[in-house]
């Protein structure tokens, strides 16, 4: 190590070692630890929720039913996907619990389809 740096080295390892053996340093280090077990508990539990869902879908959204049949288990999911002839009937489904969520695509003037709507949050 250079000579000029020695003091500086010195000066910063005991001021390190005595901001590590100090009392808050070591009651922070413990609750950001207990801070993260409890998040990586709280994922988990999330994240083992249920694998399962029911989509409704209507209008041209209904073309998306096979594609979103075969994607499903690659993402370890078991998806039914049920089209509904109105989108009153895929909010009604969603909010009577048959299904967990549904899309709508429109057709406008010039025929092109528009992307889905917003899939509605039930109020249970």
């Amino acid at each position: 190590m250079n000579g000029a740096l020695r003091p500086v080295a010195l000066i910063a390892r005991r001021e390190f070692a005595s901001r590590v053996k100090g009392r808050a340093f070591v009651v922070g280090t413990l609750v950001v630890l207990l801070l993260l077990g409890v998040y990586a508990a709280v994922v988990a539990t999330l994240a083992s929720g249920e694998d399962t869902a029911r989509v409704g879908v209507t209008g041209p959204a209904v073309a998306l039913t096979g594609p979103l049949e075969r994607a499903a288990p690659t993402e370890g999911l078991t998806l039914t996907v049920v089209p509904q002839a109105e989108v009153a009937a895929g909010e009604a489904a969603v909010r009577a619990g048959t299904s967990t969520r549904w899309s709508a695509a429109t057709r406008s003037a010039r025929g092109s389809t528009s992307s889905p709507s917003p899939t509605p949050r039930s109020s249970a």
